[in-house]
């Protein structure tokens, strides 16, 4: 089972690395409005739909981790994906990279994500059940995320 994780983590370095420059130039048909999230005051869905934009959502999301903003190191809430596939998305700046941590694996090397650039897209495929992740980013630098159940045409 470790190795299948260790697999897991390999995959999603290379998956966010290349959704990274596949995005940076890309100006195709993906500007299309992204499902706003509901609740909260006005000036909250404004910024998570500010959020959902920038991170190029796919229309109609199943949200496993809803669209957060955050600073620093922290973990996200666990999740448990309905397939095999889920798919992050993060943007973040303020800092040259963050990394995406494997709580439940800590022997995996991280996913490092470069900053400052448009998004990040990659999907992850994974063994089934709970996941378990945390950004381990420096004080200052500043990111938003949001994952995804399943994959698509990124």
């Amino acid at each position: 089972m470790g190795r299948c994780t260790s697999v897991s983590a390999v995959v999603l370095t290379v998956l966010l690395a290349a959704g990274c420059s596949a995005e940076s130039g890309s100006s195709d048909g993906a500007s299309s409005k992204p499902n706003r999230p509901s609740g909260g005051a006005s000036s909250e869905s404004s910024k998570k739909s500010d959020g959902s934009k920038a991170l190029r959502l796919p229309n109609h999301p199943n949200f496993l981790v809803k669209v957060r903003a955050g600073a620093g190191t922290q973990p996200l809430p666990d999740f448990t994906p309905s397939k095999d596939v889920y798919t992050v998305h993060v943007k973040c700046s303020k800092a040259k990279n963050l990394k995406i941590v494997f709580r439940n694996s800590p022997k995996d090397d991280p996913t490092t994500v470069k900053c400052d650039v448009p998004v990040t897209v990659g999907q992850i495929y994974t063994d089934p059940g709970k996941q378990k992740l945390a950004i381990n980013a420096a004080d200052g630098a500043r990111w938003t995320l949001a994952i995804v159940d399943g994959k698509y045409a990124i």
